[in-house]
C-alpha cells in the first residue's frame, strides 16, 4: 500500500511540474505552439541573406552581400556599379552588366576610402564598357573570381584592371581594345586568359605572380612582367610582339611561348629562366640582358637566335635546334659563360665572340666510340 501511495504521489508531482524548455523570452520563444505554421516558417533574412541589384547604376554603401537576378545595361552613361565598403561579397549570379561608348567601368571602386579590405567580386560578364570592365583600385586581402570582360576599353581603358594586393583566378579577357589585364603591385594572377586584345594580354605590377595562365593572339605582348614578378606554368601563342618579357630581377619558369611575332622570352638584368619551351618565333627564343641565369630551357625554329645571352650571363645545359643561331653572345658582351649547351641543325650552331666565354665547342666529327668527355664545361656544335 505504501509503495502505490509512494508512485502515485512521483505520478502527481510530474504533472504538476511545469514544462520550461520554453520558458524563455526575446528571441528564443517559438511564434506559435509546437508544430504550429508559424514555427516552420523562415523570415525573409533566413531565407536570402543578400541584397538584390536589379537596375544600374548602384552604389554599395554597406558592407554585406549584393548579387544580380537578370542582365543589367547603362542607360545614363555612368559606372555600373560602385563599391564604396569594405566587407563586400558581389555576385553577378552568371548575368551580364552591358556598358557603351562612355568612358565608363562595369564595376569600380569608390576613390574617397583609400584602401578597401575583404572585397569579393565573382561570377558574371562585363561587356561594352567605354573605360574599363573592372576597375578596381588598391585593396587589402581582395578578390577577383569567374569574370568574363569582352569588348571594353574604348575609350582608353582595359578589360580587367585591379590594384596592389589582389588575388585574380578563372578569368577571361577577350577582344577589349586595349591591355587585356593590368594588376597592381604585389598581385597573384591564376588560371586566366586573354584573347585578342589590342594591347598586351597581361601587364603586371612589382613583385606581382602570373601562374597558369594563357595568352594568345594580342596585339603586345602577351605577358609583360614588371621588375621582381614571377612567370610560370603559362602559354603564350601568336602574339604580335614578345610573348613573355620579364622585368629585371624576375623569374621565368615553366613556360611555352611559341609562334610570336617578336622574342619567345625576353627578361631584363638579373633574372632567371628555366625550363621553359620557345620555338618559332620571329625573333629570339630567349633573349636575356646583364647578369642573368638561363637554365634548361628548350629553343627551336626561333627566326633570330635560340639563346641570345648578354654581359655576365650563365648560359647552362640549354638545347637549341633549328633556329637561325644556335646560341649567341651579344656583340662585345664580356664575363658571359656559355657551357654544357647543345646545339643541333641551326643555321649557325654557335656564334662566339672574342670577348665572350665560352667553354670547350665539341663538333659532331669530335664524338665516337671511343670520345671521352674532358670536363663537365663543353658545348656540342652537333652539326
Amino acid at each position: 500500500m505504501k509503495t502505490l501511495l509512494y508512485t502515485l504521489m512521483v505520478g502527481l508531482a510530474l504533472l504538476l511540474c511545469v514544462d520550461t524548455r520554453f520558458a524563455v523570452s526575446g528571441e528564443e520563444e517559438p511564434a506559435g505552439p509546437p508544430g504550429s505554421a508559424e514555427t516552420r516558417m523562415k523570415n525573409l533574412n533566413q531565407i536570402e541573406p543578400r541584397t538584390i541589384i536589379s537596375s544600374i547604376p548602384y552604389t554599395i554603401t554597406n558592407r554585406g552581400s549584393y548579387y544580380l537576378t537578370q542582365n543589367l545595361s547603362d542607360v545614363l552613361g555612368t559606372n555600373g556599379i560602385t563599391i564604396a565598403a569594405s566587407d563586400v561579397t558581389l555576385d553577378l549570379n552568371g548575368f551580364v552588366l552591358s556598358g557603351n561608348t562612355n568612358a565608363t567601368s562595369g564595376i569600380t571602386l569608390d576613390k574617397v576610402t583609400n584602401v578597401y579590405m575583404n572585397i569579393s567580386i565573382r561570377n558574371g560578364v562585363v561587356k561594352g564598357w567605354g573605360s574599363a570592365g573592372v576597375s578596381l583600385w588598391d585593396g587589402i586581402n581582395c578578390r577577383l573570381s569567374g569574370i568574363t570582360a569582352v569588348e571594353n576599353g574604348s575609350c582608353g581603358g582595359t578589360g580587367i584592371y585591379v590594384g596592389k594586393d589582389w588575388d585574380v583566378d578563372n578569368c577571361l579577357v577577350f577582344r577589349n581594345y586595349n591591355i587585356g589585364m593590368s594588376v597592381g603591385d604585389y598581385t597573384r594572377v591564376r588560371n586566366c586568359r586573354a584573347r585578342d586584345n589590342g594591347g598586351n594580354g597581361f601587364h603586371t605590377g612589382i613583385g606581382s605572380v602570373i601562374q597558369n595562365c594563357a595568352a594568345i593572339g594580342n596585339r603586345q605582348y602577351g605577358f609583360f612582367g614588371q621588375t621582381l614578378s614571377m612567370i610560370a606554368d603559362c602559354v603564350a601563342i601568336c602574339n604580335t610582339n614578345d610573348g613573355i618579357y620579364v622585368g629585371p630581377n624576375s623569374i621565368a619558369t615553366r613556360n611555352l611561348s611559341g609562334q610570336n611575332g617578336g622574342n619567345g622570352i625576353s627578361a631584363g638584368g638579373s633574372s632567371k629562366l628555366d625550363g621553359n619551351l620557345a620555338s618559332f618565333n620571329g625573333g629570339d627564343g630567349i633573349n636575356v640582358s646583364s647578369d642573368s641565369l638561363v637554365t634548361h630551357n628548350q629553343v627551336t625554329g626561333n627566326k633570330n637566335a635560340g639563346v641570345l645571352g648578354g654581359w655576365g650571363c650563365r648560359i647552362e645545359s640549354n638545347h637549341s635546334t633549328a633556329n637561325g643561331f644556335g646560341l649567341k653572345a651579344m656583340d662585345n658582351s664580356q664575363r658571359n659563360f656559355f657551357v654544357g649547351n647543345t646545339t643541333v641543325g641551326n643555321g649557325t650552331n654557335i656564334v662566339t665572340s672574342t670577348t665572350a666565354n665560352f667553354g670547350r665547342i665539341y663538333t659532331s666529327g669530335d664524338l665516337g666510340p671511343d670520345f671521352v668527355l674532358p670536363g663537365p664545361w663543353s658545348n656540342f656544335d652537333l652539326q
